[in-house]
């Protein structure tokens, strides 16, 4: 699991405002993905729901890097 920039005090304290404004204005709803988001895909992927699945990069972050690299 990777997450890109997340809501989080780490995020506050080491992007500034504006970046962090830029971030969300550029990911899906506007907004930065939380921790529970985040969490809830860790919990998911370790969970028997997700036997099927291997070998994957799953990318948490509102799809903010297709939209900043597509």
């Amino acid at each position: 699991v990777s997450p890109g920039v997340i809501d989080s005090p780490m995020s506050r304290e080491f992007l500034s405002k504006a970046s962090l404004q830029r971030i969300a204005s550029g990911s899906c709803g506007q907004r930065l993905p939380t921790l529970v988001e985040v969490a809830e895909v860790v919990f998911w992927i370790t969970s028997p729901e997700a036997k099927g699945v291997s070998g994957q990069n799953i990318v948490v972050d509102k799809a903010w890097s297709l939209e900043t690299h597509v």
